[in-house]
This record gives C-alpha cells, sequence and structure tokens, in this order.
C-alpha cells in the first residue's frame, strides 16, 4: 500500500461522513431502516496550493497504476488519522496567484 503524498491540506477540505443507511417503509407505514457498513465511511476533498515541483510529484504519484487504482494511505491533518482510500478521479487543477490549486478526491476503502 503506497503513502499519499505529505502536502498541506488547505482551507476547504473536507472528511463527508457518506449516509449508508436505506429507509424503506412497510406496507403498514413502519419505517425499515438498512444499514450497508458495519462503520461509517468517508469521502475525501482536498485541496491543496502547490509550487510546480508539488505539483509534478503529485501527479507522478497519481500516474502511477498501482497508486491510480489501488489502496493508498491517507493520513487527515486535522485529526493525523490514517485512512486507505482510492483515487476517485484525476488531481484537478488551475493555476490562482503564484500557485497551483489542486483538488483531490478519495473515497475511503
Amino acid at each position: 500500500m503506497a503513502t499519499y503524498p505529505a502536502l498541506a491540506q488547505m482551507e476547504g477540505s473536507e472528511l463527508i461522513p457518506l449516509f449508508d443507511t436505506k429507509v424503506d417503509r412497510a406496507v403498514s407505514g413502519t419505517p425499515k431502516l438498512r444499514s450497508f457498513y458495519d462503520t461509517t465511511k468517508y469521502q475525501f476533498h482536498l485541496v491543496h496550493w502547490l509550487t510546480p515541483e508539488e505539483l509534478v510529484t503529485l501527479l507522478d504519484y497519481y500516474e502511477t497504476a498501482a497508486n491510480k487504482t489501488g489502496t493508498n494511505t491517507l493520513t487527515w491533518s486535522a485529526t493525523g488519522a490514517n485512512y486507505s482510500v482510492y483515487f476517485a478521479g484525476p488531481p484537478r487543477q488551475s493555476w490562482q496567484e503564484g500557485r497551483y490549486v489542486v483538488a483531490v478526491d478519495l473515497v475511503q476503502e
């Protein structure tokens, strides 16, 4: 398992809990709830402010086939907790005020 690059997670980064409970109704109108996960799973939206060199590091990491489609270890900066995650898509970048602003979405294993 590869370790996601240690890049600063900036304002706008989010840890989003996935709602896994499905609510249905019985014929009598009584709610029927089903939960699909044993524990809460998360989606991550990371925002990085990167130099050109840091951007190359991130893109090289992403473009490695084992990292792009395999499990990665991510440390959530706010708590220091580690999560096993997959990329939900490629990093998205824009040039703003002399740096790259990059958004990366990941999903917990």
